[in-house]
């Protein structure tokens, strides 16, 4: 009996790592995000999941990106970047395209997880 209340107690402390361990990767490196337009289809039509590296900012053409607006983010991809790095165009379906300053880039899409509801 005691051996099982020891093996409970241990598997009490690897439960609390993997969740703060879950917890600081998704505030420092990876998040997920639905997708709930067709702003940016077809390749990331509404009703998906898009997997986002936040340590890459720094995205190339063609890219996929989460950004930050004034009420959540968005999703667009990427058209253009300026010479100096530091503004990133991106388009999104039946809007201009946006300029956006490198700091209101969340981050790259490096999963695309797309379902028909």
């Amino acid at each position: 009996m005691r051996r099982f209340r020891s093996l409970q107690a241990g598997g009490r402390g690897v439960v609390a790592l993997a969740l703060v361990l879950a917890l600081a990767i998704k505030a420092t490196a990876l998040q997920a995000f639905r997708v709930t337009n067709d702003a940016a289809s077809p390749r990331v039509p509404a009703c998906s999941r898009v997997l986002v590296n936040k340590l890459s900012r720094h995205p190339d053409v063609d890219d996929v990106v989460v950004f930050r607006v004034e009420h959540g983010y968005r999703v667009g991809i990427v058209v253009r970047t300026q010479a100096d790095g530091r503004d990133i165009i991106v388009h999104r379906n039946g809007e201009p395209d946006t300029v956006l300053a490198g700091s209101q880039i969340v981050g790259k899409a490096i999963f695309l997880y797309s379902y028909a509801p």
